[in-house]
């Protein structure tokens, strides 16, 4: 183990970090499903435009 080993800064996370990466990552999940929901919505519009 080296110097430096001992004295790097551990991180523990709190509550309120744990709250804030929840808020992130439903936010993260809402902006994935929109995005599935209009990929859907484009393929569907391309597929009827090639179809006619």
């Amino acid at each position: 183990m080296t110097g430096w080993d001992n004295h790097q800064a551990k991180f523990v996370p709190t509550a309120e970090d744990y709250a804030q990466l929840e808020k992130e990552n439903e936010k993260l999940k809402k902006f994935f499903a929109e995005q599935a929901i209009e990929r859907d919505i484009l393929k569907d519009i391309l597929k009827k435009r090639t179809l006619t």
